[in-house]
């Protein structure tokens, strides 16, 4: 075997060994973040997550997210449960906004604020 092909295969070893020290570790970050989320309490309870409230005679509600926000499914989630509740609920989403909007003058940004201007105008009057 080459020096140049020694090289190669012990990077690969390293670059696997890493891989596996790397999963390891974040299987055992997941198993304590599980073990200590919400202290043990049933992740169900509404004051945990207002999904899985009582929505009814909720207010109208706007909800915002994006095509790259962590939450989006349970916005989506949250939007299907107002309507089930009959609350008048909007929910819009925008491409490519994270969690939290774009932070800036962007034109999405300004779209959001004319979307929500609208929807409190509407919504008090």
């Amino acid at each position: 075997m080459s020096h140049v092909s020694r090289n190669v295969r012990k990077r690969r070893i390293v670059a696997i060994s890493i891989t596996a020290v790397l999963f390891e570790t974040a299987i055992r970050a997941r198993s304590r973040c599980e073990a200590n989320s919400a202290n043990g309490a049933d992740l169900s309870n509404p004051y945990l997550s207002p999904l899985f409230g009582d929505l009814r005679g909720f207010p109208p509600t706007f909800l915002q997210t994006g095509t790259r926000d962590l939450f989006l499914s349970n916005t989506v989630r949250m939007h299907r449960a107002l309507r089930k509740a009959g609350v008048e609920t909007e929910l819009h989403v925008f491409e490519a906004m994270p969690h939290g909007g774009l932070m800036g003058g962007t034109p999405e940004d300004q779209e959001l604020e004319a979307e929500i201007h609208r929807f409190v105008m509407a919504s008090w009057n």
